[in-house]
């Protein structure tokens, strides 16, 4: 306002008579003017992560920092990583995200939203497994040979999970013999792994099945779980649980151990075990009931049962075991093990089998185990869930298992079955599973479930059901599970037509990254013929029969699980830890820290610290020039300030 009047009063009427001082007056204006523009710079200050003003970085006068702060947090948008935690508090999405938070999206085609925990898959669980031929063991009492393997333990308040499948056999008049795992030589603490195997007289079958069991109460470090062989509870004296492990028609039976810890804190698992027994012939079994909730909407339902299971009647008898959801079998296919018997038999004997339920609603869910006669069969079939409660009793372990989507999680794919195949030698079409291997250095597990028989009328023979790569066995062991049986004639039918369900899995190592194929291959094995069977009953038809699993799970080992000059690809060395830890990779920013452990470039990043975009670990926010405060160059007034003077 002033400058206005000054200059009214140098161009009005008044002043006319002064031309010459007014004109003098514009120019030394102008010259102050131009002066004062070409000394002006800009006032640069820094800021820190929050928006305030460094000590130091410029006069405080010239910077509301409130206005610098509120411009930065605005646009400080949230790293994206499902696995790394937050250390300082940011924008994600819409929405904002306290410290110790992770930003990321749940679903495939969903924005990225603010999570209390890392995303939730397979890919967290460390499993560590051996597969292998041989050797057989003939022993009756103590540890089978070479059944042994070591672990790593993260955290003492995880679970463990295991599964073993192996070919075993008891031989005697009204035999039992007890498989446990122990670890580190003892019983697990939460309660006993063990099933038993029980035989009427005459009866010698070496058979594959396999077996799983949860375990609590391990303490963290490193482990040794092996298998232990005796008799079964009152069943102690001489000859009455002649045991065998291993055994094989031509070749030893191929054996498989793993062990898989489950954080505390892992929402994907659930279980229920126990050691109750329950005769009745039809209804939910007590105690095998599991309730849980389901997170993700098009993720897969994994169920698996592990129990013993027994038929027994004066009639030609079958029972069916159902796994179901929600008081229905599962929509997509039935998951149900059927066990046959011929008059007067009594196999009190573990079996296992799983399947995959899609189409489950997010929300609360319940899986139980019913029984029934299998279709086509006398109601009343002389089922028998469990076995001998004293002495611990046997285990059952039921199991729902969450796998997210192929396109979240693309490294498990299966093929199920509601067929039968009487096929003795070749390949079985219903079972061929076309799959892509994601990396290299992965392992994949085979898993195969169905119900399984031999027969013959001349010989002992055995029927073998081999799991193929690429029509390959794979390089370092053979996987497969065989069913043995005497000659069936005359009055000698006991126990030699055993359609029954049985499971078994294996390592499959050093296939390389691509497209493959896994197949089950079925041969025979003896000096005669052999009467294979695949699948029974598909009855009532339309997926509702008894079912058969081909599954592919492909997995890195556990980082632990290497020494440091093996430690390496999805693995690092941790020198503060002492031991090899799996690569998580910090998302990089310069202004947020990071709320848990991750690698940064070739370093670990600590909860708290920095991970900079160029890979560098700093314990402060990166320092830049990110606001800058300046009076327009002198240039631009050139033009009006000439027209002015003028």
């Amino acid at each position: 306002r002033w400058f206005k009047w000054f200059k009214y009063m140098l161009v009005s009427n008044s002043f006319r008579a002064h031309n010459l001082m007014a004109a003098s007056t514009r120019w030394y204006l102008s010259c102050c003017l131009v002066a004062y523009l070409s000394v002006a710079k800009p006032v640069e200050v820094l800021v820190d992560a929050t928006g305030q003003m460094e000590p130091g970085g410029g006069p405080e006068q010239v910077v509301p920092a409130a206005l610098v702060a509120q411009e930065i947090m605005e646009g400080l948008e949230c790293p994206v990583s499902d696995q790394v935690a937050l250390g300082t508090a940011c924008q994600c999405g819409d929405t904002k995200c306290e410290k110790s938070s992770l930003c990321y999206a749940l679903e495939s085609d969903g924005t990225p939203s603010c999570e209390e925990r890392s995303r939730q898959d397979p890919s967290l669980l460390d499993l560590y497994g051996i597969s292998k031929v041989g050797p057989a063991d003939g022993r009756d009492r103590g540890a089978i040979q070479g059944r042994e393997l070591k672990f790593y333990k993260k955290s003492a308040n995880s679970g463990l999970r295991f599964f073993y499948s192996d070919n075993f056999r008891t031989y005697g008049n009204y035999n039992s013999a007890r498989w446990e795992l122990k670890i580190d030589g003892a019983t697990c603490p939460s309660g006993i792994m063990a099933q038993d195997l029980y035989v009427y007289p005459s009866q010698n079958p070496h058979r594959v099945n396999g077996i799983g069991f949860h375990c609590q109460g391990v303490g963290k470090g490193a482990h040794k779980v092996t298998v232990h062989v005796g008799p079964t509870p009152g069943y102690e004296s001489s000859g009455r649980h002649d045991a065998y492990t291993g055994h094989g028609f031509g070749t030893n039976a191929e054996w498989h151990l793993e062990a898989q810890e489950i954080p505390e804190d892992y929402q994907l698992y659930h279980f229920k075990t126990g050691k109750d027994s329950d005769g009745r012939q039809s209804g939910i079994i007590r105690g095998r009931t599991l309730k849980f909730k389901k997170l993700y909407k098009d993720s897969r339902l994994r169920l698996f049962y592990s129990d013993n299971l027994r038929v027994h009647s004066g009639y030609h008898s079958a029972c069916r075991w159902t796994i179901r959801v929600d008081g229905q079998e599962c929509k997509s296919g039935n998951i149900a093990g059927d066990v046959y018997i011929h008059p007067g038999e009594n196999p009190h004997r573990f079996r296992s089998f799983a399947g995959y339920c899609d189409d489950v609603s997010v929300g609360e869910h319940t899986v139980d185990v019913s029984i029934g006669a299998t279709p086509g069969y006398r109601n009343g079939c002389g089922g028998w869930t469990g076995w001998h409660p004293s002495g611990g009793g046997a285990h059952f372990l039921l199991e729902a298992e969450e796998i997210p989507s192929p396109s979240i999680y693309p490294m498990v794919n299966y093929k199920m079955a509601h067929r039968n195949d009487g096929s003795d030698s070749g390949h079985l079409g219903h079972y061929r599973l076309s799959f892509e291997k994601k990396n290299a250095e992965t392992t994949l597990r085979l898993f195969f479930t169905a119900n399984l028989r031999a027969l013959s009328g001349s010989h002992a023979c055995a029927c073998t059901w081999e799991l193929l790569v690429d029509s390959k066995h794979c390089s370092n062991v053979e996987i497969f599970g065989q069913v043995y049986v005497w000659r069936h004639y005359g009055s000698n039918t006991k126990d030699t037509n055993p359609h029954r369900v049985r499971s078994f899995a294996g390592f499959c190592e050093n296939v390389p990254a691509g497209s493959h194929t896994a197949v089950v291959n079925v041969r025979q094995r003896g000096t005669s013929h052999c009467d294979c069977y695949t699948g029974w009953l598909n009855s009532p038809g339309n997926n509702r029969g008894a079912h058969g699993l081909l599954e592919v799970h492909e997995f890195f080992k556990p980082c632990p699980g290497f020494e440091k000059g093996d430690c390496k690809g999805h693995c690092y060395w941790s020198e503060e830890a002492g031991i090899c830890s799996k690569t998580v990779t910090c998302p990089g920013h310069d202004k947020i820290a990071v709320g848990s452990t991750c690698l940064c470039g070739e370093k670990e990043a600590k909860e708290g610290q920095f991970c900079y975009e160029d890979s560098t670990v700093a314990d402060e926010a990166k320092p830049e020039k990110s606001f800058s405060y300046s009076v327009p160059s002198w240039t631009v007034l050139v033009a009006p300030l000439a027209l002015w003077i003028g």
